[in-house]
């Protein structure tokens, strides 16, 4: 195997610009193949039938406000030396759920 990798790296080497040519013009009909598709990204994604599905239908209908958010929450201690995994911080973060 390692061998395998040894020719491929020296054939890299030796033809440096030729695979930088192939990796070009691959990442150029990449692009040029997602411009063509038309297609647009959707980053909606719902599986139907679950709580959490159901939780954000409800929360959609009657607090459209609130619905679809999303945040993310990070605790950190007050002094230096301490952990968020000590036991006296742990306690403080699950009062706080």
């Amino acid at each position: 195997m390692s061998n395998y990798l040894y020719q491929l790296a020296r054939f890299a080497f030796r033809r440096r610009r030729l695979v930088l040519a192939v990796w070009l013009a691959a990442a150029i009909a990449a692009i040029a193949i997602a411009i063509a598709s038309g297609g647009k990204t959707n980053d909606t994604f719902t599986i139907p039938g679950t709580e959490s599905q159901n939780a954000a239908a409800v929360l959609s209908a009657r607090l459209p406000a609130f619905s679809g958010g999303q945040t993310t929450i990070v605790f950190a201690t007050t002094h230096g030396t301490a952990k968020i995994t000590d036991p006296a911080a742990r306690a403080v973060t699950a009062r706080s759920r």
